[in-house]
């Protein structure tokens, strides 16, 4: 008797483009206000599945991606940084993934990223080094440019999945802890050795946590199958006020034309928002993947004073609220 086939390779990818009003990353920093493209791609593998057992699956991961930003550049990015030396590109990265879902409900998930700003691939040019640093170039400046550095840090998720209770929307509800690493190389940063991804004034080794839900609700059982569903992404960031102070040269009682960096509070950002999700499956068949077009709104309210001078430096514009409009195309296979 010829023994059993080996199941199959659970992998599954992803690829999407994305347009945005503005480029603002989960913390509230806004880093253009012009326009942006995003582009991301990844792929997924669920290498264990149980049964009823405690442990139900594992899934390990990876993904790209890159922002591109409208010119002319604003704020910092325009004056101190420029000339773009890599047209609308303004970064990219990685991410390694792996998750576990167990007693059917929970989900544990971790997230490594490196975000490498685009004005990085120049330092150690004569470009970059005159451009950041004039005075000292001129007399033989020996640090290798300035610029950002690449950006590691850590994402740890728990996820309640309620989808159990069959209501016609659920809610589910998560905590996330994030923790931004001291930069790879400090030094080829030039003076702003202590950038993180966090934000301009969010100091290296330091965390907060994001807690929120993704309310979800399915048009379909609505209106006549449908593909239509709704989503609802809000969450607030929470940490210890160090969390937003100690980074890119601004200390703490540092005064900039927006504020005075400080102590403000345990309180980052508000978000909440509206994402349309409509499956195109009843025009291009699934043999070609799982199309979908997605678009909508995000509302940010920068409750810190420090992101708000963060925006202020980054883009002209200290604002407590964002409103970001996005439209995208992306598939799943």
């Amino acid at each position: 008797m010829a023994a059993a086939a080996p199941p199959p390779l659970d992998i599954h990818g992803f690829f999407e483009v994305l347009w945005g009003s503005d480029l603002i990353n989960p913390h509230g920093q806004n880093l253009g206000t012009k326009g942006e493209w995003s582009t991301v791609a990844g792929l997924n593998w669920t290498v264990y599945k149980g049964g009823s057992w405690w442990l139900n699956s594992v899934t390990v991961g990876g993904l790209v991606f890159a922002d591109f930003v409208n010119r002319p550049l604003e704020g910092v990015w325009g004056t101190l940084f420029g000339p773009e030396q890599y047209g609308d590109l303004f970064d990219f990265g990685g991410a390694l993934t792996a998750s576990a879902t167990f007693w059917q409900y929970w989900i544990l998930r971790d997230q490594f990223t490196v975000v490498i700003n685009s004005h990085v691939a120049g330092v150690g040019s004569s470009q970059a080094l005159n451009q950041c640093n004039p005075t000292n170039a001129a007399g033989g400046f020996t640090n290798p440019g300035c610029g950002v550095p690449p950006l590691p840090a850590n994402d740890l998720r728990l996820t309640f999945n309620d989808s159990f209770t069959k209501w016609w929307i659920t809610f589910n509800p998560y905590v996330s802890w994030f923790y931004q690493f001291e930069n790879f190389d400090k030094t080829a940063a030039g003076g702003f050795g202590n950038a993180t991804q966090g934000c301009f004034s969010c100091g290296p080794n330091r965390s907060e946590f994001f807690i929120g839900m993704d309310p979800t609700v399915s048009m379909a059982q609505w209106w006549g199958g449908i593909p239509l569903t709704f989503k609802a992404p809000t969450y607030i960031t929470v940490g210890p006020e160090s969390f937003w102070t100690g980074g890119f040269g601004l200390a703490p009682g540092a005064v900039t034309g927006f504020g005075t960096i400080g102590n403000h509070g345990n309180i980052g950002i508000f978000t909440t928002g509206l994402t349309a999700i409509y499956s195109l499956k009843n025009w291009i068949p699934s043999n070609y993947g799982g199309w979908y077009v997605r678009g909508g709104f995000q509302y940010y309210d920068i409750i810190n004073q420090n992101l708000r001078i963060d925006n202020g430096i980054a883009v002209n514009n200290s604002s407590s609220s964002v409103w970001v409009g996005f439209a995208g195309l992306g598939v799943t296979f």
